[in-house]
């Protein structure tokens, strides 16, 4: 479980959806082959970027942890948030 602020936890929100249009934007209409039909160019100019701020907002984990994370959906539930409480 990784634990980030409310905010922090928005953002992700937003780069997961980003990250996952990226990825629907460059899929073939048929859905065969949907992970060897990505365009090289997009992933690295966009899903890369987009994957390495989601490893940044996750900073306090193991990049194995991040990777399996992503790896698996990028599920919403398995980040949960913390307050700053007075702030």
């Amino acid at each position: 479980m990784f634990t980030i602020s409310y905010h922090e936890k928005i953002l992700l929100g937003k780069l997961v959806d980003a990250y996952y249009m990226a990825n629907l934007s460059d899929a073939q209409p048929d859905g065969k082959d949907f992970w060897m039909d990505l365009s090289p160019d997009l992933c690295s100019t966009v899903c890369m970027p987009l994957e390495q701020a989601m490893r940044a907002i996750l900073k306090a984990y193991s990049w194995s942890d991040v990777s399996d994370w992503i790896g698996g959906g990028m599920h919403m539930h398995a980040v949960d948030t913390y307050t700053n409480e007075g702030v």
